[in-house]
């Protein structure tokens, strides 16, 4: 006859299941997770070097703008020099020549930058192109499968999901709470499985809990093993289980 234990520790599995399989259908599944994070993050330096060589390209244009008008700012001053007709005319025109040429200086030296980092961008851009081409195609086929699962995953689910109304239904309301909030604070581990430890000569049989490694006292064991009695371990707090060995 099955125990509240039995049946809260299928429930622990069904919820597992349950949030496995709706965190795979909301994404790629559990064994797709490397390969789709090598993806993704192949795909965002692509994505950024694209980014960084279209702002290179606006750069270098604004730059090469910037050196052009200083071009012909300076060649308007030089136009103006044969109509000077004092000193201080004349020096103040230098300066407004030399403004403008070292302004066009600085502007073609930030144009040249540019399309050097633009032209390192690009080449990295090629490679990881290269790269990433056999990539997303192991990716894009392991996609097409994944899809062709997807609804044996939702079947599944709602089987799962059935079951857990099920459990939930037939446990006693207050006990079916306790343990919810147990599994909710221990990020859906509410049992700890009991450990055997080798015999040691003169004490016998030692269990402890192998979340926590607190020895459990052997009425503890006794209680479980003869009553499927639920109770928590002293020190974690979660409920104790003795899994069933082949």
């Amino acid at each position: 006859m099955a125990t509240d234990l039995d049946s809260l520790v299928k429930l622990q599995e069904a919820l597992q299941e349950a949030e496995t399989a709706s965190r795979e259908l909301a994404g790629v599944p559990d064994s797709m997770r490397e390969i789709h994070e090598q993806h993704s993050e192949h795909l965002e330096k692509i994505q950024a070097l694209e980014t960084r060589i279209q702002e290179g390209e606006l750069e270098r244009r604004t730059s090469e703008a910037a050196a052009t008008d200083a071009h012909e700012k300076m060649t308007h001053f030089h136009s103006q020099i044969n109509r000077v007709t004092t000193q201080r005319e004349y020096g103040s025109l230098l300066k407004e020549i030399d403004a403008a040429k070292e302004d066009m200086s600085s502007h073609e030296e930030a144009a040249l930058a540019t399309i050097e980092a633009t032209d390192t961008a690009q080449t990295e851009l090629d490679q990881q192109r290269s790269e990433f081409e056999e990539l997303d195609s192991s990716y894009n086929e392991m996609l097409v499968g994944w899809e062709k699962q997807k609804p044996t995953v939702a079947a599944r689910l709602k089987e799962v999901e059935a079951d857990i109304e099920q459990l939930t239904e037939v446990l006693p309301a207050g006990l079916v709470g306790q343990f919810k909030r147990l599994y909710e604070r221990h990020t859906g581990h509410a049992f700890a499985p009991v450990a055997k430890v080798e015999p040691q000569p003169r004490s016998g049989s030692v269990w402890h809990c192998s979340v926590c490694n607190y020895r459990v006292r052997p009425q503890v064991i006794v209680e479980i093993k003869n009553n499927g009695s639920l109770i928590p371990c002293e020190s974690c707090h979660r409920f104790l289980h003795i899994k069933d060995t082949p």
